[in-house]
């Protein structure tokens, strides 16, 4: 059999085809349209898939074959994270990236078309408005916050009392600052059914919130220090998803704030 690595990871034409009939067959029209191709420049890779048993032919349809199906299953995760890190290659040249949970780094080809957001502003005291505006239109905030912003109790209530649910884990030493200088909201909060707080002893130093359609992640810079102007977005699903699993894998070795608690 020939150099099947070779064969499918050495041009971006049969990459992309793999990953584009593992949804299903497709027609030449159909494979020229969605990837932009001409008969010239495809069809000759198409003929070496072929050969190499991993598309076949059936009238005018081509679809993967079963050694087609089997390696592009492998291959999709791949590409996906030589996507993410070829992406962000400057970013993660002066962020922590090493500070997420290793299951989290493993899986972090499931963030799907993530962008770098540059902020602009002038207050790095104040969460920018795009930042705010995607959690006020969210069914569902959960997130962990190592850091605080002196409008997050407040704001965080509001989303509770209006119906959103809300899940914050934090470390203790923001919780402690919570509970000392804004007790009139926590203890609000902690009367509304649908707000959690837990609390975790473990240093922590990325933020991330996953609501219900956004994914917003921030890593800390390589010198251990938070960066409010730069951070990772993502609207796709499998990030959103990604989200919320990193945050609910702390729950565990967390503890859950209730008002017997802070009386």
């Amino acid at each position: 059999m020939p150099d099947l690595l070779n064969i499918v990871t050495s041009s971006e034409k049969r990459k992309r085809l793999l990953i584009m009939l593992m949804s299903g067959p497709r027609s030449w029209d159909e494979i020229r349209e969605t990837l932009q191709v001409t008969s010239t420049g495809m069809l000759p890779q198409i003929k070496i898939l072929i050969e190499s048993d991993l598309v076949q032919k059936d009238r005018d349809r081509y679809s993967l074959t079963d050694i087609g199906k089997s390696i592009t299953h492998h291959l999709v995760p791949f590409v996906q994270v030589i996507d993410f890190f070829g992406h962000l290659k400057d970013y993660l040249s002066d962020h922590d990236f090493s500070v997420l949970p290793l299951h989290f780094r493993l899986s972090i080809g499931d963030i799907g078309n993530v962008l770098v957001n540059e902020v602009e502003t002038a207050d790095i005291f104040v969460p920018h408005k795009d930042f705010l505006d995607n959690i006020r239109n969210s069914r569902s905030v959960t997130g962990i916050s190592p850091v605080m912003y002196p409008s997050y109790p407040a704001f965080f209530v509001e989303r509770a009392r209006e119906g959103t649910d809300v899940l914050i884990v934090m470390t203790r030493s923001i919780f402690h600052r919570v509970r000392d200088e804004y007790q009139d909201e926590l203890n609000e909060g902690l009367n509304l059914p649908n707000l959690q707080i837990y609390v975790s002893d473990e240093e922590i130093r990325f933020a991330c919130i996953a609501t219900d359609s956004y994914l917003w992640l921030s890593l800390f810079t390589k010198n251990s220090i938070y960066d409010p102007k730069t951070e990772l977005i993502s609207y796709d699903p499998s990030a959103r998803q990604w989200g919320e699993r990193l945050v609910h894998s702390y729950l565990d070795c967390s503890k859950r704030i209730t008002r017997d608690l802070v009386r």
